[in-house]
């Protein structure tokens, strides 16, 4: 479960190693999001499994990028962090340009492609308008779901493990690390 107002982008691929070397392979690992806003997002960004509570969201501002002295990432930086997180992204099924709109003010447009599957394009000319130009990108439940990010708005642990059509699980957390 996700509830997070962001993080230390340094901390990413540190999350990223874990999930995928001790996570990935040992459980079903899906992100139920409250709230993942700038790395906290970012953090969970290579899981395909996704889904959102009720009034929930994701995203990111794209601008607090502390380094230490708090200084913003130079050039080399920014290019080397969004590379990373579009491999993320594209591990956990998602399209890179998706994943760079997060750092972008160009539009963002989508279609439906053939598969069923959203097609994002780096412009306003698609038949739904993700992010305007100048704006943030960021889903609210629905248009996570809309636009493919999370599969369902799950809001309690019930609605959640109906949506996964799980019948036995372990919670992620201090049990499931035990049995590692």
């Amino acid at each position: 479960e996700v509830n997070s107002g962001g993080g230390m982008r340094s901390e990413v691929p540190k999350i990223h190693a874990v999930i995928r070397e001790a996570y990935s392979p040992n459980f079903r690992t899906v992100v139920w999001c409250a709230s993942a806003i700038s790395q906290a997002h970012h953090a969970f960004w290579l899981l395909p499994e996704w889904y959102i509570k009720q009034g929930g969201y994701l995203g990111t501002p794209g601008s607090v990028w502390p380094s230490g002295n708090f200084k913003p990432p130079t050039a080399e930086e920014m290019k080397a962090y969004v590379s990373g997180l579009e491999s993320a992204g594209v591990e956990g099924g998602r399209d890179p340009v998706l994943t760079r709109a997060f750092f972008w003010e160009a539009p963002l447009s989508a279609r439906v492609g053939p598969t069923g599957k959203m097609v994002f394009s780096a412009n306003d000319r698609g038949d739904m308008i993700v992010k305007p130009e100048g704006r943030a990108l960021g889903f609210n439940a629905v248009d996570a779901v809309k636009f493919g990010i999370a599969r369902a708005v799950a809001s309690t642990r019930e609605e959640l493990l109906a949506s996964m059509g799980v019948k036995k699980w372990v919670h992620a957390g201090a049990d499931a690390t035990q049995l590692l």
